[in-house]
């Protein structure tokens, strides 16, 4: 997407460093400071690490999905 211009993001899992990194690129031009409209490839990389959100979000879930089950138990007994 660079190669055309255009800003991308992307959250990837990091095996590795055993990490979940946020990811954001973006095509520049060298001597505006501007998008590049030209043929000329330069870009501004941001990486974060967001492994500790990643987590929360996946307890979130865990959580959610656990009421749910708690809610909809809870329903079926109050129709006996």
């Amino acid at each position: 997407l660079v190669a055309q211009n255009q800003a991308s993001e992307h959250e990837v899992e990091d095996a590795i460093l055993q990490k979940y990194l946020n990811i954001q690129i973006s095509p520049i031009s060298p001597d505006s400071g501007k998008i590049a409209t030209t043929s000329t490839s330069f870009a501004v990389c941001i990486v974060q690490d967001i492994t500790e959100r990643k987590g929360v979000e996946q307890a979130l879930k865990q959580r959610t999905q656990e009421l749910f089950l708690l809610n909809t138990l809870s329903d079926s007994l109050q129709l006996k």
